[in-house]
């Protein structure tokens, strides 16, 4: 049985043809179009839509150099980061962590994009297959030394290095790896965090903003050739 979704969701200004496999998992109506000779999936949540005329594919963006989708893609995230704390200042005394760890991990991986588009701006060969921040930090800076180019990140260090400078392990665990405390909350093995994380969403709100318009301008300064 051939199935087309009516979704502009899961379809767009297009539909499209579903296997049966996938049309088990989804939820709506079988409507048969006999002009067309295909059963349509009715979405309940293509009806009374907030944005009906709001919608965007991938088309242009896949046609994007790489250094060019990691960047923006760090603004998608970073501004992704600002909407959560516009969301956890609104919620006022309701503010629960979950929404806290959600605004750090979109902007740990704004970060991390972002570094990663400046150096494979750099060099096209690839980039580097690491999800530190401070490592990350490390090669931005030896390619790009010039103060123009640098910015304040709250993971410039890394949990190694500060273990070195203090002599001891003082942060280890999950608490080393901050994507996997931000996404799940614990280690793959189930351990908490052990320490205690803060958040205020107006100070992480006004930081986001100078982010977004220093790292516009770095870019700016690349496309321009200042960093070669």
């Amino acid at each position: 049985m051939e199935l087309r979704s009516l979704s502009p969701v899961l379809a767009g200004p297009d539909e499209v043809t579903m296997s049966d496999e996938r049309s088990k998992a989804t939820v709506g109506r079988l409507v048969y179009d006999p002009e067309a000779k295909v059963h349509r999936v009715a979405d309940p949540w293509s009806q009374n839509t907030q944005w009906p005329d709001v919608r965007v594919d991938s088309t242009s963006f896949n046609g994007l150099p790489a250094h060019q989708q990691l960047f923006e893609m760090s603004i998608g995230y970073l501004r992704a980061a600002v909407a959560l704390c516009r969301h956890a200042g609104e919620a006022g005394e309701h503010l629960q962590w979950p929404d806290a760890a959600a605004a750090y991990f979109c902007l740990h991986h704004a970060t991390e994009l972002f570094l990663k588009a400046c150096l494979q701006f750099r060099d096209a060969r690839g980039t580097p297959r690491v999800h530190e921040v401070a490592d990350l930090f490390d090669r931005y800076e030896s390619c790009f030394p010039d103060e123009r180019f640098t910015f304040p990140t709250p993971w410039r260090i890394s949990a190694e290095e500060i273990n070195k400078v203090l002599g001891d392990q003082v942060v280890g665990g999950v608490d080393a790896i901050p994507d996997q405390l931000f996404r799940y909350g614990r280690s793959t093995g189930g351990q908490v965090s052990a320490g205690v994380q803060y958040f205020s969403p107006g100070y992480m709100f006004n930081y986001l903003q100078y982010l977004g318009d220093r790292w516009r301008e770095i870019w700016r300064l690349l496309n321009a050739g200042a960093g070669s």
